[in-house]
């Protein structure tokens, strides 16, 4: 058997691997792939030196289209960053913002001391850790944003309580789509710049308060990068 020829029956037999694995493929096209690979193949029991061999070139040449897919996702990944800047103002700007106010709040409002405490330190807690890309952060991230989603829809003026869940609905629809949904996109696309643990806080053989004021410096430049 010629070497074009074997060419020839290695090229067809890949494109039948890619009719099988491709979801667009008719049926049509999918039984008549395996129907040449069947005969391609011949006998299971006793293969022959030549099938063997062209299985191996067919596994060989679809290991070697699979790493130059994977290769040209990776460079496409490498040419196209994502962008962090909804990330920053969010970390840098809208959290500390909300948890001075709820820190400001806190000594207005007698009645509401733990709540408003609670919620000052979780939003000075949640950018600290974004800052330092803590998977944990983001995680607990979701809340945050469905607090945000909830709080907007909250109507400050109404009269009975159906006029409150009236508008309430709305508004919460209405924000849904603006904040939520894009929310939803932003985030999820970003979830590979976290890492469990986040960045290095401390490092070896230092102690919790250095740590703090280390983080409390790397936080302080970050926001003024943010800003830029």
């Amino acid at each position: 058997m010629s070497e074009a020829y074997k060419q020839s029956r290695l090229w067809r037999a890949l494109d039948a691997q890619r009719i099988i694995s491709d979801p667009n493929s008719s049926s049509f096209d999918v039984y008549a792939a395996r129907q040449y690979l069947q005969e391609l193949g011949g006998s299971r029991e006793e293969p022959s030196s030549e099938t063997g061999a062209l299985n191996f070139d067919m596994s060989a040449e679809l290991s070697k289209l699979r790493e130059s897919d994977a290769n040209a996702h990776v460079e496409q990944a490498a040419v196209t960053p994502i962008g962090t800047k909804w990330l920053k103002l969010w970390t840098y700007f809208f959290l500390p913002l909300w948890g001075a106010t709820s820190a400001l709040a806190f000594f207005l409002f007698e009645s509401s001391h733990y709540f408003l405490f609670a919620l000052a330190y979780f939003h000075f807690y949640l950018a600290y850790w974004l800052h330092h890309r803590s998977l944990e952060a983001w995680r607990w991230n979701w809340g945050m944003i469905v607090l945000v989603w909830i709080g907007a829809a909250v109507p400050v003026q109404f009269g009975s309580p159906l006029d409150f869940g009236a508008k309430f609905v709305i508004v919460f629809l209405v924000l849904g789509i603006i904040w939520m949904w894009p929310n939803y996109v932003y985030w999820r696309k970003r979830r590979a710049l976290f890492q469990e643990g986040g960045g290095q806080v401390a490092g070896p053989g230092s102690s919790q308060t250095s740590a703090f004021v280390q983080g409390v410096r790397d936080f302080v430049h970050g926001f003024r990068d943010g800003m830029k």
